[in-house]
């Protein structure tokens, strides 16, 4: 290889890593003040805040002593959703039954609440080949498939 094909080579993949990066990524104070107050005001104790702009809404990375959170907020300043890690010994007895019954050969890779106004859900990520599967449940341990998997 002569030295203008590497650096050709250098310059093209230059070029992708800057092209493979995330746009919507915004700092704080571009945050609409109705956005920053509703979160403020409901996750007072939130570190590590990271912010994106998507189709005018805000979605927020967030840690509350040391749990890894999301939430969707519209530019109103009103919660659309949110998330929150937990454990797989958190999940509802009824939750984790059909799992073990109907996906019995799937290890589970993430348990997390899925808050959606006054509705709680727990959605979960099974490992499986060649595609994970992603499923949201009811408290009741039904499969909700209107709402959809909060990535």
């Amino acid at each position: 290889m002569n030295i203008k094909n590497f650096f050709w080579g250098l310059s093209l993949l230059a070029l992708s890593i800057v092209s493979c990066s995330d746009d919507d990524d915004i700092n704080a104070n571009e945050v609409p003040q109705a956005v920053d107050a509703t979160f403020n005001q409901t996750f007072p104790n939130a570190t590590d805040i990271e912010w994106e702009a998507k189709n005018n809404k805000y979605e927020v990375e967030f840690d509350i002593e040391t749990i890894d959170h999301k939430a969707l907020i519209a530019s109103d300043g009103s919660i659309e959703q949110y998330k929150y890690d937990i454990v797989a010994t958190e999940l509802p007895a009824e939750v984790t039954s059909k799992l073990s019954t109907d996906y019995p050969n799937n290890r589970l890779d993430d348990s997390e609440v899925l808050k959606i106004g006054t509705q709680t859900y727990y959605q979960v990520e099974l490992e499986n080949e060649p595609q994970d599967i992603y499923l949201v449940f009811q408290e009741d341990g039904e499969i909700n498939s209107e709402v959809t998997y909060f990535q």
